[in-house]
């Protein structure tokens, strides 16, 4: 951790409450200096505090300091030094976290939860089962405190420390119940965003889903148009690539393979192969583990795309092999026809071009009358009735019918693959 010398830090709290306290005694600015290791995070949150309130004397501040001193265990386990150090962040992190309204209290815990560092005010307002307007408010408080950053327009980010102590307070104060619940919802609402940001962004089919539903009063985001939807999924790329990895270690497998299985589209239109390949694979695990063959095929299909990108052909005719098998199981047709295509392509981009056409052309023999799924239809699974073949509407199927196939689009057999 960086720190600044006993002059700087000095001199960095001096600056700090110049306009608001004038009387302070240097011994005292070094003895406070000390107590924060000399780390400008702790320092600038404890010159704050001291701002904050100009007519307690800075000796009390100290005192009330060091009572907070021997609460909490040390962040990490090193040398002396470090240790100390990191005690001395707690300490300074706790005496924050007590000021604290309750709400807001419990709004910095619950963010530990986020599966990545920086969010936006919806994903903690369904992580902490609010409505924007408030998240916004206690979003502001826990800035204004120092124990959050805003790292542009209705978005926040967490130093790393800060992270780890707001993890901390949510295994202390939150029950495990409470905290899957948390995470369930936050996870839920990525998944929701997601598939609302394929539908707007992505002008191509997509394998129905049904998706895990949503608690009551948590919203998903939602689009205007295509721009808007592609911009939120560049922002938010790395959360949802964590809420896969997240939901797959806590066993919330629907989640974890729904989430690259909705975004299928925006990730084979944008993205380098490789980016979400590890995600794809935690979703397959879940899959696999959760029983549901429909997601494993659609996973499948996910990684055969992936592979092909990366001209790992064998892997990729695995893939889009077993996907076919699964998909005729299910007795899904337009599931086994896409794959058989992707398997087609595979066998293109190895010069089999006799493969490739046997590959590509004998599933749709039969179906040139069959509807194209939308990205937000039901599985074959769904309870409500509904067929898994809804229709798209005419002005998408005219942006469909008007792009050529996929592979001829983005690929040909002679391209290197994308880095």
């Amino acid at each position: 951790m960086e720190t600044l010398s006993q002059a700087e830090s000095v001199r960095l709290l001096r600056t700090i409450i110049a306009e608001f306290r004038t009387d302070d005694d240097d011994a005292e600015l070094v003895e406070l200096a000390r107590l924060c290791a000399h780390l400008p995070l702790a320092l600038r949150i404890v010159a704050e505090r001291a701002a904050a309130r100009p007519r307690m004397p800075l000796r009390d501040l100290i005192t009330e300091l060091r009572d907070e001193s021997g609460l909490w265990d040390a962040l990490s386990v090193g040398g002396e030094g470090d240790a100390d150090e990191a005690d001395a962040v707690r300490t300074v992190f706790a005496w924050s976290y007590r000021a604290l309204a309750p709400p807001a209290a419990r709004m910095f815990r619950l963010l530990g939860l986020h599966p990545g560092p920086d969010f936006g005010v919806e994903a903690a307002a369904a992580l902490s089962a609010t409505t924007p307007a408030r998240a916004r408010r206690h979003l502001d408080t826990l800035a204004g405190a120092h124990l959050l950053e805003e790292c542009g327009h209705d978005r926040y980010q967490f130093h790393d420390l800060l992270r780890a102590y707001a993890v901390d307070q949510a295994q202390r104060e939150e029950s495990a119940d409470d905290r899957r619940v948390a995470l369930e919802r936050v996870l839920g609402w990525y998944l929701r965003s997601a598939a609302a940001a394929a539908r707007a962004g992505s002008c191509t089919y997509a394998m129905p889903l049904a998706l895990e539903p949503l608690d009551e009063g948590v919203e998903p985001k939602a689009f205007n148009d295509a721009k808007a939807a592609i911009a939120w999924y560049e922002t938010e790329r790395d959360n949802l690539t964590a809420a896969v990895r997240i939901a797959n270690t806590n066993g919330m497998d629907r989640i974890a393979w729904q989430i690259p299985a909705a975004l299928t589209m925006v990730i084979a239109d944008r993205e380098p192969a490789d980016t979400w390949l590890p995600a794809q694979r935690l979703a397959l695990e879940s899959a696999r583990r959760a029983g549901d063959r429909y997601g494993e095929a659609i996973t499948l299909d996910n990684l055969g795309i992936a592979y092909r990108h990366l001209f790992r052909l064998a892997e990729a005719e695995e893939c889009f092999s077993a996907a076919m098998r699964i998909f005729q199981e299910l007795g899904d047709t337009f599931g086994h026809a896409r794959a058989a295509n992707g398997l087609g392509v595979a066998h293109m981009f190895a010069h089999r071009v006799e493969d490739a056409r046997s590959a590509s052309s004998r599933p749709w023999s039969g179906h040139a009358n069959s509807t194209i799924p939308s990205t937000s239809g039901p599985s074959p699974a769904t309870s409500d009735g509904r067929s898994s073949n809804t229709r798209i509407s005419p002005g998408r199927r005219r942006c469909w019918d008007s792009r050529p196939p996929y592979w001829l689009r983005r690929e040909s057999p002679w391209s290197r693959p994308r880095r």
